[in-house]
């Protein structure tokens, strides 16, 4: 998958956005990732680009020829456009790549990132679309879109097309979370100290040494973790006891609803979709945003036409299998 970021060319911004950036640059890098970007050098712009060259990974700039000056284009791309203005630019970065990560910016940033989160509403464009939330950059823009939605200027549904991303395990496979902690406790082994700020009790349980609880603004609860355990930890972070306890019906199945056989949703989609959904049961399906939950949506009330495969529900099903397109 190639990626475009957005982001700041300024290099006069405290050191955690670079920093951050740099790290965003290498996970895509070793995930096989390629950057799609404006072709900066300096600020968000040439930190990701150095994370994701780091990596030996693929990196395409793109720019106005105008922009070709000394020190002003990354000089390490696998490839480089040159355009004749910034429209065809922009045009051209989202042709490009197949998902958008915003990084902090300034207005032309906002321009680029508002402009696809209108496409992707009027569903002009069906991409995933993230903002880096670094250092709670976004949090003042999170709060705006919902007050917009709350005002009635827009649908609460719109929010949902857009992922503010802060929480450092969010897109991380459980195998990528414990490589993650590797590197992190051999950082602790190096000598250095790691403020890990997560609300995933388990994860909190597995790494830390000592944990902090902030509720309302204040810290309410401070341990060594051996000292604690997750009912704990749950009920100082809520302010009162949490029950976990779930208890099912012996047999909550009833007949088949919805099938779906082999269904292939996208022609990009590199596995198909095979799932059985009983009366009587709640069948929950989780994923990142952008990872194909409102097509299977789309197609299951009939609004989106499968690349392969067939379905049924107890109100339609597919005549025949549809055949992968050629």
């Amino acid at each position: 998958m190639n990626i475009c970021v957005y982001g700041a060319s300024s290099a006069l911004l405290k050191n955690i956005y670079y920093e951050k950036t740099e790290e965003l640059g290498r996970a895509m890098g070793k995930r096989g990732h390629g950057l799609v970007f404006g072709g900066g050098a300096t600020g968000m712009m040439g930190a990701a680009a150095r994370g994701v060259a780091a990596e030996n990974g693929y990196i395409l700039g793109i720019a106005p020829r105008f922009f070709d000056q000394p020190g002003v284009l990354y000089e390490k791309c696998t490839e480089f456009i040159f355009t004749e203005n910034m429209r065809e630019r922009k045009k051209l970065l989202e042709e490009k790549s197949d998902a958008t990560i915003v990084a902090p910016g300034g207005i032309g940033t906002y321009e680029e990132f508002f402009e696809i989160f209108t496409l992707k509403s009027l569903k002009r464009i069906d991409r995933p679309i993230v903002l880096y939330n670094i250092d709670g950059y976004y949090d003042k823009m999170k709060a705006l879109l919902e007050y917009t939605a709350e005002e009635k200027f827009m649908d609460f549904s719109v929010l949902d097309l857009v992922v503010f991303l802060d929480e450092p395990t969010a897109v991380l496979t459980p195998q990528e979370v414990e490589e993650l902690f590797k590197i992190l406790r051999q950082l602790k082994k190096n000598g250095k100290t790691i403020i890990f700020i997560t609300h995933k009790l388990n994860e909190t349980m597995s790494l830390s040494d000592r944990i902090t609880v902030i509720r309302k603004g204040k810290v309410v609860f401070n341990c060594d973790t051996c000292d604690t355990n997750e009912k704990e930890l749950a009920t100082q972070m809520v302010g009162r006891q949490v029950e976990s306890i779930v208890t099912k019906a012996e047999d909550p199945h009833g007949p088949v609803v919805l099938e779906l056989k082999n269904v292939r949703l996208h022609k990009r989609a590199q596995e198909t979709v095979s799932i059985q959904v009983h009366a009587g049961e709640i069948f929950g399906i989780a994923g990142v945003d952008g990872n194909g939950q409102q097509e299977l949506e789309e197609m299951i009330v009939g609004n989106r036409k499968t690349e392969e495969g067939n379905y049924f529900h107890e109100r339609k099903r597919s005549p025949e299998p549809v055949c992968k397109r050629a």
